[in-house]
């Protein structure tokens, strides 16, 4: 029997506090996950790890998750679903939409959402994988 590699979120948040709930949510729900303070510190971590899921938030110090999505997209296409969970207001919301991203979500987000959004993408890339 083949067994499925564990699904990788990546949690992208300057916050501690945000990260650690995140991380610990998946974590408890059988996600491998790493977490980035910065868009800057995630590209360095994606070097050699690749995620099937990340959640951005977009104001980030070093790198902003706007600068992050595109280079992110630029360096490695489509590979992981990019989730953006932001407490930025309207105006972010609404430029954050135009990114390369497959959701733009308010803060907070309850977790049981945010673990349903999660399996469904991961679900999502792995049968485009797959096919």
């Amino acid at each position: 029997m083949l067994r499925r590699p564990i699904p990788r979120v990546l949690v992208v948040d300057d916050e501690p506090l945000v990260c650690e709930a995140f991380a610990a949510v998946l974590r408890d729900a059988g996600y491998d996950v790493r977490e980035a303070p910065t868009g800057l510190a995630a590209l360095s971590l994606l070097r050699g790890w690749r995620p099937d899921v990340i959640l951005l938030d977009l104001v980030l110090p070093v790198m902003n998750g706007w600068r992050f999505a595109d280079e992110y997209r630029r360096r490695y296409g489509q590979r992981a679903a990019i989730l953006v969970l932001t407490a930025a207001g309207p105006r972010a919301l609404r430029s954050a939409a135009r990114l390369p991203v497959e959701d733009v979500l308010p803060k907070p987000l309850p977790f049981d959402r945010l673990l349903d959004l999660v399996a469904a993408h991961v679900r999502q890339r792995r049968s485009l994988r797959a096919s």
